[in-house]
C-alpha cells in the first residue's frame, strides 16, 4: 500500500479514489496527507482514515454509524425490547459495530438489561449449534451479528434447525450481496435483515429515483447481471464526486480540489444524498433491507 501510494503520488494526480480495504488506507492516508492530495475512500469505514486527515474523504459510513443504525431498526421497526449479539471471538472488526449497537439499544429502551446475550463463537467452530441454542434461551427477538456471510451461514443453519423462525438476525453491510439472497433462499423461514449503504426502493419520479434507474440501466448492460453489487455504487458516487469537485475548482490543483470536496453539500447519488461534514465523513441516511421476491427492499431509514 505504501508503495501504491507513493507510485500515485508521483504521478501528481488531483485526487486519488480508493481504497476499499481500511489497513491499506490508513497506510495511503500519510502520503496523500503529507503530498497534499485529496483521496475518497470507497467502502473502508475505519474512522482513522478520515480523523484527523483532511485530505481523506469517505462515501460509505463507518462501523460506528451501521451499528447505530441497527439498534433503531431493531427498536423502532422491530419494536422489540430486548435484543442479543453475536460475534465470533477476537474478531476486532466487529467491536465498534457491536459497541455501538448495544449502547444505542440500551438508550433507547432505557433499560441496562435491554442486551440479554452477547455470544462469542470461537473462530474454528463448524456448527453454531450449542451457540444457538443458548441464544434461543435468551429470548431476543432481534440479533445483532456483525460477522462474516461464511459464519452466518453456519448460523441460519442453526438457527434453522431450532425453529427460530420469530427471531430477526440483523447483519452488517457486508451482507448486502447475492450470496445473502442465496442464503434466504436456502433457509427460507429465517428473518434475515442487512444494513444497506443505498436505498433499493426509490421513490418513483424523483432526481435520485431517475439517476437509479440509469445507473441499473448502465450496469446491467455492461456487465449484463441485474442489481449491483453497493461497492459498485458507492465507487460511481466517489467516481462523480471526485468529477465534481474538479469542475467547481475550474483546475486539477490537488488543493483547490480538497477545498471543493470539503464544499460537497446535497450531492445526489445512486447511494443517497451525500455531503461531507468537517472530518471528511458523509452525512447521508443508512437504510435497513430486507429481502422480498428474490429482492432487497429498504424497509427503514436512519437519517
Amino acid at each position: 500500500a505504501e508503495t501504491a501510494a507513493a507510485d500515485l503520488a508521483d504521478k501528481k494526480p488531483c485526487v486519488v479514489l480508493g481504497s476499499y480495504g481500511d489497513a491499506v488506507s490508513l497506510v495511503a492516508g500519510q502520503i496523500f496527507n503529507e503530498e497534499k492530495i485529496p483521496a475518497i475512500t470507497i467502502t473502508a469505514t475505519n474512522p482513522l482514515i478520515t480523523e484527523n486527515n483532511e485530505y481523506y474523504f469517505r462515501v460509505t459510513f463507518t462501523d460506528a454509524s451501521q451499528g447505530r443504525a441497527a439498534a433503531y431498526f431493531a427498536y423502532d421497526y422491530l419494536k422489540v425490547e430486548e435484543a442479543a449479539v453475536i460475534r465470533i471471538q477476537d474478531e476486532d472488526t466487529a467491536t465498534e459495530l457491536v459497541s455501538q449497537f448495544g449502547k444505542t439499544f440500551r438508550r433507547l429502551t432505557e433499560n441496562d438489561d435491554g442486551i440479554t446475550a452477547t455470544i462469542d463463537i470461537p473462530k474454528d467452530a463448524k456448527d453454531f449449534t450449542e451457540y444457538i441454542q443458548e441464544l434461543k434461551q435468551s429470548g431476543a427477538k432481534a440479533v445483532f451479528a456483525p460477522i462474516s456471510l461464511k459464519n452466518a451461514e453456519k448460523l441460519f443453519e442453526a438457527a434453522d434447525k431450532l425453529g427460530m423462525t420469530d427471531v430477526t438476525f440483523i447483519g452488517p453491510k457486508d451482507w448486502h450481496t447475492e450470496e445473502l439472497m442465496r442464503l434466504q433462499q436456502e433457509y427460507p423461514g429465517i428473518k434475515i435483515a442487512a444494513v444497506s449503504d443505498f436505498t433499493s426502493s426509490m421513490a418513483e419520479g424523483t432526481e435520485a429515483s431517475e439517476l437509479y434507474d440509469d445507473f441499473l440501466a448502465a450496469y446491467e448492460k455492461e456487465y449484463g447481471e441485474g442489481e449491483p453489487p453497493e461497492a459498485a455504487a458507492l465507487a460511481f458516487d466517489a467516481y462523480m464526486i471526485a468529477v465534481d469537485a474538479i469542475e467547481n475548482a475550474g483546475t486539477v490543483d490537488g488543493e483547490a480540489v480538497k477545498n471543493a470536496l470539503q464544499q460537497t453539500a446535497g450531492f445526489e447519488g445512486v447511494s443517497g444524498e451525500i455531503s461531507f461534514d468537517d472530518s471528511g465523513e458523509p452525512t447521508k441516511t443508512i437504510n435497513i433491507d430486507l429481502i422480498e421476491n428474490n429482492k432487497f427492499v429498504s424497509v427503514y431509514t436512519v437519517k
